[in-house]
């Protein structure tokens, strides 16, 4: 019997636990497996860039064939987190050995009270649905939630998007993979983990391998730089983000193909790490005292600057 067990605390700080037990089990691709079980049982805390780590390894494996029939061992916090995030069908239909159908996505709501909004948004190809629901959905209750000051509603638009472009732009081969945000009055998470081509392996592509793959997740937050020269993508999406999370001293987590960056609260961290196949992305920002990109960038920079086509 192969054993995976997941970290107790299933947050960003220990991401790179989680990798570093499953990394392996990314190259078994259609040799599924026999005599798997993947433990969860002692799981006690689960933030959503782990759920949204989770999701997307089951959706790997599931896709990929890794596994014959794994056996799932789930803690009640795991259970309760999937249901508080609205994963519960998506992740209960791998278990079931069901295909995950459009149905199951849609069934994402935004999630509003006086505490928190949690708002999941599925990032489905080859539809209308995800252009519709963040225009009906997702903005509208975001700008009721953060009435009170419209650069929250700034820096949550600005990020929530630059993230789903980027993603559009690498995870090409990607088609279930979901961004989420979970937060209050003080503070906002986003965060989306894909398995496409990767940020690390589309930049090196584009420079030919000339720059050390350790410093091509920096490179990716530099203005101006975009895996798809000469098209309409500018090379703002990753900068603006990177400007933002500095601004407001928050914290900006990206893993890919084997490499991290980290900034923490001003403090950046890169290097090697277990591997991830195509990205995933965190971005933790407080609103206290929030700060939008006319304040990073001048006054001569509105929001109405950045035309975004979500279609």
């Amino acid at each position: 019997m192969i054993t995976l067990s997941a970290p107790k605390y299933f947050t960003i700080n220990y991401i790179k636990d989680f990798l570093k037990t499953f990394e392996h089990t990314f190259d078994w691709k259609g040799k599924l497996v026999i005599d798997v079980e993947i433990d969860l049982s002692k799981v006690v805390q689960i933030d959503i860039l782990g759920m949204l780590v989770l999701y997307k390894y089951i959706d790997y494996t599931y896709a990929n064939y890794c596994f014959k029939k794994p056996n799932l061992y789930i803690a009640p916090y795991v259970n309760d987190a999937w249901a508080k995030y609205q994963f519960e069908e998506l992740i209960q239909a791998y278990v079931s050995n069901k295909a995950v159908t459009e149905r199951a996505f849609k069934e994402f709501k935004v999630k509003i009270d006086d505490k928190f909004i949690i708002a999941p948004q599925a990032l489905l190809r080859e539809t209308n649905y995800t252009n519709e629901y963040l225009k009906n959905e997702f903005i509208p209750k975001v700008e009721t939630y953060y009435h009170y000051n419209q650069k929250c509603v700034d820096i949550i638009f600005n990020t929530f998007s630059e993230i789903l472009l980027n993603f559009w732009e690498h995870a090409v081969d990607d088609t279930k993979s979901v961004i989420l945000a979970d937060g209050n009055k003080d503070r906002i998470e986003i965060a989306c983990a894909d398995t496409g081509i990767g940020i690390v392996e589309n930049l090196n592509n584009l420079f030919g391998g000339k720059i050390p793959k350790l410093k091509l997740l920096e490179k990716a937050l530099q203005k101006g730089i975009t895996s798809k020269p000469n098209t309409f993508h500018m090379g703002f999406g990753l900068w603006l983000v990177s400007e933002l999370v500095k601004a407001n001293k928050g914290r900006l987590h990206i893993y890919s193909q084997g490499y991290y960056y980290h900034n923490d609260y001003g403090k950046v961290k890169q290097g090697t790490c277990p591997n991830w196949p195509g990205s995933v992305i965190y971005i933790n920002i407080p609103l206290k005292d929030p700060k939008n990109l006319s304040d990073v960038l001048g006054e001569r920079f509105s929001n109405s600057d950045i035309k975004i086509n979500f279609a």
